[in-house]
C-alpha cells in the first residue's frame, strides 16, 4: 500500500487504485487516499481535520508537530512543505520521514531520511532511537551546475612526492607532511615502485609538480622540484619547502 501511495504523483490514479485494492485496502479508504493527490492537505492541521476520525494519528501528529514547531522557531518554516503522501522506500522508519528538494523541483530528491527507533537493535546493536539520511551527491552536483554555482575545477593533487628508493622513504614522508602543513594537496606512492611509474602516476593525477627525493637530494637536505607542465627543475632546501 505504501509503495502505491509513493507513486501517486507519477502513476495514473486508476493504476494506484488497482494496486491499493490488491493490497486489501477497502474502496472507501482508497477514495480517501486518492483524494490526497487530488486535493493535497496544505498543512498538518488541515490533514488532521480531514482525518480526525482516525485515532492512530494522535501521537504521530504530536511528534511531527513538534518537529515543525522547532523548524519554525529556527526560522526555517519557509523552506518546509508538509506532504502526507511522502513515502521513504525502506521499511525500518518508525517516525517522521523527510526529503530535501530544490525549490524548482527540477531534479530528484537531494537527500532523504527519517526516524528509526528499532534498526540498531535489529542488526545486533544497542536499543537506541536514531535518525539519519542518505545524500545524493550526483543530484547535488547537477543542481550546482544548473544554478551556475559549481566551483571551478582544480587539480586534486598539487605536489606528487617521488621517492627514488626505499632508503629515502622517511625523508619523503617528512617532505609530504611539510607540504601539507603549508596547505598543499600532496600524494605519493605507497609502494616502492620505479621512478618512471611514479612520474606516470603524478601525470595521471594531474599534479602540478613532482617533488623528487633521491640519494643526492637526501644527503644534501634538498628536494628537486620539477614543474610537470614546463619540465623546469630547481632545487629547494627541505627546510624552505613551506
Amino acid at each position: 500500500a505504501l509503495m502505491a501511495i509513493d507513486r501517486l504523483d507519477k502513476t495514473d490514479a486508476d493504476v494506484v487504485r488497482e494496486k491499493l485494492a490488491a493490497a486489501g485496502i477497502p474502496d472507501a479508504s482508497v477514495d480517501r487516499i486518492l483524494a490526497l493527490a487530488e486535493e493535497p492537505a496544505g498543512s498538518l492541521e488541515d490533514f488532521l481535520q480531514r482525518y480526525e476520525d482516525i485515532p492512530e494519528l494522535g501521537q504521530t501528529a504530536v511528534d511531527l508537530g513538534a518537529v515543525l514547531e522547532h523548524l519554525e522557531a529556527t526560522e526555517l518554516g519557509g523552506f518546509i512543505q508538509f506532504d502526507p503522501t511522502l513515502v521513504r522506500g525502506l521499511a525500518y522508519y518508525t517516525g517522521t520521514v523527510f526529503e530535501l528538494w530544490d525549490r524548482a523541483g527540477q531534479f530528484r530528491a537531494i537527500c532523504g531520511g527519517g526516524r528509526y527507533d528499532g534498526l540498531l537493535a535489529a542488526v545486533g546493536g544497542p536499543d537506541l532511537p536514531a535518525l539519519g539520511f542518505g545524500m545524493g551527491d550526483v543530484v547535488l552536483g547537477e543542481l550546482l551546475v544548473a544554478r551556475g554555482l559549481q566551483p571551478p575545477d582544480e587539480p586534486a593533487v598539487q605536489d606528487y612526492v617521488v621517492c627514488v628508493s626505499a632508503d629515502q622513504r622517511p625523508t619523503a614522508l617528512r617532505v609530504a607532511h611539510r607540504l601539507r602543513d603549508a596547505g598543499r594537496r600532496v600524494a605519493y606512492d605507497f609502494a616502492d615502485r620505479s621512478v618512471g611509474r611514479q612520474f606516470k602516476a603524478a601525470n595521471q593525477l594531474g599534479a602540478e609538480r613532482a617533488v623528487v627525493i633521491g640519494p643526492d637530494e637526501d644527503a644534501d637536505g634538498v628536494a628537486l622540484i620539477r614543474d610537470l607542465g614546463s619540465g623546469d627543475e630547481h632545487r629547494v632546501a627541505i627546510t624552505d619547502l613551506a
